[in-house]
């Protein structure tokens, strides 16, 4: 008859030979996503980021750096140049009067921001994603029932996947210009009547 510990180390062993079997199959069963993200999650966070900072214009470099995840390089860039642009203007006014700069909430086409956001998915290929958005805004000032308390509107974001991820590329707007169309004017425009400025 065997002895005790021999037993006991045929048992362990076994068991243990029959664990790493399984936990193999499991890995082996687990999908290889090459890409962690989809336009879903990617959409969820851009506007929990946008709704959670309702007065934020051009975003700081810190929020940038958070918004990174979410936007596009071309889309970071060109909010990173609007940045630069609007430092120019304002040190470019003259003393007394009013800087060239953007005002109101970019990312949502509404001066005040949005309060709620519903989204529904449009279409989705392996490079692109459509999303059509609607938001509301309610102002806390008017009494509930009031026509102005509660304001909708219909945006549509535009997703790419790029290095392996799905990011915001452009949001288009009810009225107006879209979001990279805004910011690109502003840099052109700025850049040059601010730096005129900057140098008189």
């Amino acid at each position: 008859m065997p002895a005790f510990d021999e037993m006991v180390a045929r048992r362990y062993g076994l068991t243990l030979r029959w664990l790493g079997f399984l936990l193999g199959a499991a890995l082996v069963a687990l999908p290889v996503r090459a890409d962690p993200s989809t336009p879903a999650e990617t959409v969820r966070m851009f506007y929990a980021w946008v709704l959670t900072h309702p007065t934020v214009t051009l975003p700081s470099k810190r929020e940038r750096g958070q918004l990174a995840k979410v936007l596009s390089p071309a889309l970071a860039e060109l909010l990173r140049k609007a940045s630069v642009t609007n430092d120019l203007c304002v040190k470019a006014a003259p003393r007394g009067s009013k800087p060239d700069i953007l005002e109101g909430n970019l990312f949502v086409g509404n001066y005040e921001g949005g309060t709620e956001v519903a989204w529904t998915e449009l279409s989705h290929n392996d490079h692109m994603a459509a999303i059509q958005s609607t938001l509301l805004y309610v102002d806390v000032h008017f009494p509930k029932g009031h026509k102005n308390r509660a304001v909708t509107w219909v945006d549509h974001v535009e997703l790419r996947f790029e290095d392996n991820r799905w990011v915001v590329h452009d949001v288009t707007f009810p009225k107006g210009p879209s979001l990279t169309a805004a910011l690109t004017a502003y840099i052109d425009s700025g850049m040059q009547t601010c730096q005129a400025g900057a140098h008189r």
